[in-house]
């Protein structure tokens, strides 16, 4: 039987509804893939990120257990033309205190080649406070990186003045327009470390991910500008892990207690006066020394009738005056003359070479206050204490104070070591400690760490035969 028009119309009607329906489909499936396909390499981009962090933190936390004569803190330099090995750090990248970008060190790092969701190799930049070759002067949990890190508005930080980014890791994504240097070949990278061929920049906000110069980066945004996938590394995220350490809290400790019996050596070996005892105490350097660079063991230079400041390193003035048996002729407090004092050698095998690399990155932190009757002198020094008190209690010759990481509101880290703000007591110590080493009172303050003093001191006392240190009370 012949169909009608009307039963032909529905038939292309049905026929066009479903062709219509297994287009969408297709367009709906394939949209599905392209999305799942997206977030795959996201995934495997986050991943490498991750990956690449975590071991960039754990070299930092334990680069003084790898690297003889170090503390930790340290990052490796990047990668930045292969010829040490495709993956690994140069010896040294650049200038001291000079930031660094290349390739990622992989291998360094004892990784697989880390590559992003899109099969390109992961970059990075280092802070030239960070690395580890030339190393800065002062590596310290107040130690700041030099990087700012901004969300892909160009207006939002990633970090906070206090905290800036000491390390970036990038995934670079595909090329973008004019990145036409890449290539590849047997390396596993690709010989090309231009960063411009892989790092994008963003004019609209002013920020070009490849001149780590600038100390700025942005992130990835949807104007297509930057396709670079940034993942940070903090002054915090750093010092977090290390304080973690079991070992790194006693550490300071103990060489708080190797200074004090430092200062308190240099009072037992000098010359008898008349047939006694001098147990002089050398002068204190200067809060503030004139054009100031506190990662400078040579500022650390005691002065002339100062009683109160930061612990020296150049006693020379005072041992002529106390006639000190042990300092030589450098004057140096750390110099390996028998004062028990921490003093460098280039491969340490004892307690004191151990810590040294502790005091010279720490010095900044150590302060000292002298009783009257302890300044040097060419006289005998009077026994049985002086005026200088613990919480209005006793009497000492001297209290050396470490002052312990910045509190809540105090910020004093620095990407230098010459701002003046290291010239404060009161961005480091707490208290009547911090007061005191201003207005000369000699009643210092001691009490059980909490969220308002994590100030640690020892006190310096004599048995009328000899100068000895231990906690203060």
């Amino acid at each position: 039987m012949k169909k009608s028009s009307r039963q032909q119309a529905g038939a292309v009607l049905l026929l066009m509804l479903i062709l219509l329906i297994l287009g969408a489909s297709a367009l709906a499936l394939s949209a599905f893939n392209a999305n799942d396909n997206r977030l795959r390499r996201l995934a495997l981009t986050t991943q490498s990120l991750a990956q690449a962090k975590e071991a960039l933190i754990s070299y930092a936390v334990t680069y003084g257990d790898i690297h003889a004569g170090d503390v930790p803190g340290f990052l490796p330099c990047p990668d930045l033309n292969g010829d040490n090995g495709e993956g690994s750090s140069p010896i040294n990248c650049g200038l001291k205190n000079v930031s660094a970008i290349g390739h990622f060190p992989w291998k360094t790092l004892k990784l697989p080649t880390l590559r992003d969701g899109d099969n390109q190799c992961l970059w990075y930049a280092v802070s030239g406070t960070y690395k580890n070759n030339p190393q800065t002067d002062l590596m310290n949990w107040d130690t700041n990186g030099q990087f700012q890190a901004f969300a892909a508005d160009g207006v939002r930080r990633l970090d906070g003045d206090n905290n800036q980014v000491v390390a970036i890791i990038f995934a670079p994504g595909v090329a973008q327009a004019g990145q036409t240097l890449r290539g590849s070949d047997s390396n596993r990278c690709g010989t090309s470390y231009a960063a411009n061929a892989f790092l994008d920049q963003d004019l609209l906000h002013g920020i070009n991910n490849s001149d780590v110069s600038s100390g700025k980066f942005i992130q990835s945004n949807s104007a297509g500008l930057v396709n670079d996938q940034l993942l940070v590394i903090t002054r915090l995220d750093i010092w977090k892990a290390i304080q973690r350490r079991q070992d790194f809290a006693p550490t300071l400790q103990h060489l708080s207690q190797v200074m004090a019996n430092c200062l308190a050596d240099y009072g037992n070996n000098n010359a008898l006066v008349g047939g006694a005892k001098n147990f002089s105490l050398p002068w204190a350097a200067d809060l503030l020394p004139i054009a100031p660079d506190f990662g400078n063991n040579a500022k650390y230079r005691n002065i002339k009738f100062l009683a109160m400041g930061r612990v020296p390193y150049d006693v020379a003035v005072s041992s002529k005056a106390t006639g000190n048996l042990k300092i030589t002729s450098s004057g140096n407090l750390m110099s390996n003359n028998g004062l028990q004092c921490p003093y460098y050698k280039a491969t340490p095998s004892n307690e004191l070479e151990r810590l040294y690399p502790w005091w010279t990155n720490w010095k900044d932190h150590f302060f000292v206050a002298i009783a009257k009757a302890y300044q040097p002198s060419a006289l005998a020094t009077a026994i049985g204490g002086d005026n200088l008190q613990i919480n209005q209690n006793n009497n000492f010759a001297a209290v050396v104070m470490f002052a312990g990481k910045s509190l809540e509101g105090i910020a004093r880290a620095s990407a230098t070591t010459s701002n003046p703000e290291r010239g404060n007591p009161a961005f480091y110590l707490e208290g009547r400690n911090a007061s005191n080493l201003s207005n000369g009172n000699l009643d210092f303050q001691n009490e059980a760490a909490s969220a308002t003093f994590n100030d640690i001191l020892f006190c310096l006392s004599d048995n009328h035969t000899r100068l000895s240190a231990a906690p203060c009370p």
